[in-house]
């Protein structure tokens, strides 16, 4: 990890914060983009059905708690790039519509 004290403040803050339009709208973007890819899984047949947003969100929440672990789980996560593609391989075996 490149900027470990960023994702610090990025993942682990203990309060709400206020968020400027642009970066909210950079937020909801970046998510929207997931969403369109979970549909678009879908309709070829290889993410499970079910509601897009709820898929996506549970996917953003993985991202997301792997790498907010990452700056003090060094003594676990051995080599970050093979347990990030690892944790990918999962998540799209877990939504993946033979498993579902």
């Amino acid at each position: 990890m490149t900027w470990p004290m960023t994702y610090t403040v990025m993942f682990a803050q203990q309060h709400p914060i206020e968020l400027d339009d642009g970066v909210r709208t950079a937020a909801l973007g970046a998510f929207d983009t997931l969403v369109d890819a979970i549909v678009a899984g879908q309709h070829a047949n290889i993410v499970t059905d079910g509601n897009p947003h709820d898929i996506a969100a549970q996917v953003w929440a993985c991202l997301h708690g792997a790498i907010s672990l990452q700056p003090t789980a060094s003594m676990i996560i051995q080599n970050p790039e093979t347990n990030y593609e690892n944790l990918i391989d999962t998540i799209l075996h877990g939504i993946s519509p033979e498993t579902a």
